[in-house]
């Protein structure tokens, strides 16, 4: 199947190529002695996975030997002793896997993980607490070892990214010892490059927007959703190997419905491909009464369906006042219609936000993930009854 809904590898990695550009020029100034943290923001399923497997492959491709890492944060990390020995597993595991230096391969096989590791269900509480150190201590110190290994065989940065990164505001002080950990290795002469990937208001979750932690990610990539060039290599590249063809008229039909949305482009395009009429498919396939009903009501419909029914009934009710909305809407405008009481609605928005259901703009206004998400939401058979 040439369309996926997981995070396309690098081959298949269509167009951002601004954000690269951008990437190449970042490194190169952290390779000169200037790190620059990198925070890579978007919606759901929006790329920044994709991207950042992206940035892995063209850091790699340089025959500068960069190594990158990339970390995946789940709501499990629990504490700061978790999250540095996730990092510092990934990063040996990562440093293992190279190639083009046996003593480096053989150094990363060998390096000794020392953070204490929780213990049961009370965590730290069963290590004896003056053997424990604070986990910057250890992680700091950890990257500081790595470091001088490393530049000794001429390695110029070390990447190290983070996705999912909205879980580190669950993790008591883990952005505070994020930032001060980096800075502190950079004024060591240790070339590390932190990366950072989640939600729009990542940053503004980290606190005040002009925040110590939010200027030190200063470098921002805000992940739009895809132009009709961009969405066209995407289905190109998809179908690459395939005897299929997407003509013009399609591409263009798909881009519009989609909005541009890459998990929607990737969505729609499946069905397309599934139920074809021919190798060569232009835009009156959407025009089949079959085809319209396996896109909207065997797929999109009950995907978004399972999506909101994660919403509690209160949540509900204000995903409802949203898709009554003509644009987006502010807390007060949600909450009269709705008829929840204001401080209740923001609570509910805050989970709503977790759950990937609404967006945050500017303004302090408010608006459903997805224009399809809110069509669905505005047709839904028995929507006054949730």
């Amino acid at each position: 199947m040439p369309f996926t809904l997981t995070p396309v590898p690098p081959e298949r990695f269509a167009d951002r190529q601004n954000e690269i550009e951008r990437f190449v020029r970042l490194v190169d100034e952290t390779v000169t002695g200037l790190p620059q943290p990198i925070a890579i923001l978007g919606g759901w399923a929006t790329g920044k996975t994709s991207l950042l497997y992206k940035f892995r492959e063209v850091a790699k491709e340089s025959d500068r030997r960069i190594i990158a890492s990339r970390i995946t944060l789940d709501p499990s990390t629990k504490d700061l002793y978790q999250f540095v020995n996730i990092i510092l597993h990934q990063l040996r595991a990562d440093g293992a896997s190279i190639t083009f230096s046996k003593r480096l391969k053989e150094f990363f096989t060998s390096f000794k993980i020392t953070v204490p590791t929780p213990i049961g269900e009370a965590g730290l509480e069963a290590v004896h607490r003056a053997q424990a150190l604070p986990a910057s201590f250890y992680f700091k110190g950890s990257l500081k070892n790595i470091w001088m290994n490393v530049a000794e065989h001429g390695i110029p940065a070390i990447l190290i990214m983070i996705d999912e990164a909205a879980v580190l505001t669950k993790i008591e002080g883990s952005l505070e010892m994020l930032r001060n950990v980096f800075e502190d290795l950079f004024m060591d002469g240790c070339r590390y490059m932190p990366i950072v990937a989640g939600r729009p208001d990542l940053l503004r979750s980290f606190g005040e927007i002009h925040s110590p932690i939010a200027r030190f990610f200063h470098n921002q990539m805000s992940l739009r959703p895809f132009t009709l060039d961009e969405a066209e290599e995407l289905i190109e590249k998809a179908l690459q190997g395939t005897s299929v063809k997407f003509t013009q008229s399609l591409v263009e039909k798909v881009w519009a419905v989609s909005q541009g949305h890459p998990h929607f482009i990737q969505r729609i395009c499946r069905v397309i491909y599934n139920n074809r009429p021919a190798d060569v498919v232009d835009a009156t396939v959407l025009e089949d009464f079959q085809v319209r009903q396996r896109i909207f009501d065997e797929d999109i419909n009950p995907f978004l369906e399972e999506r909101f029914q994660r919403a509690s009934s209160l949540e509900k009710r204000l995903l409802l006042s949203l898709a009554d909305a003509t644009e987006s809407a502010s807390l007060k405008e949600i909450s009269a219609k709705a008829k929840i009481e204001k401080r209740i609605a923001s609570q509910c928005l805050s989970r709503l936000m977790e759950k990937d259901l609404v967006e945050r703009i500017e303004r302090g206004r408010y608006q459903l993930f997805h224009p399809l998400f809110k069509d669905f939401l505005r047709q839904r058979p028995g929507k006054n009854s949730d």
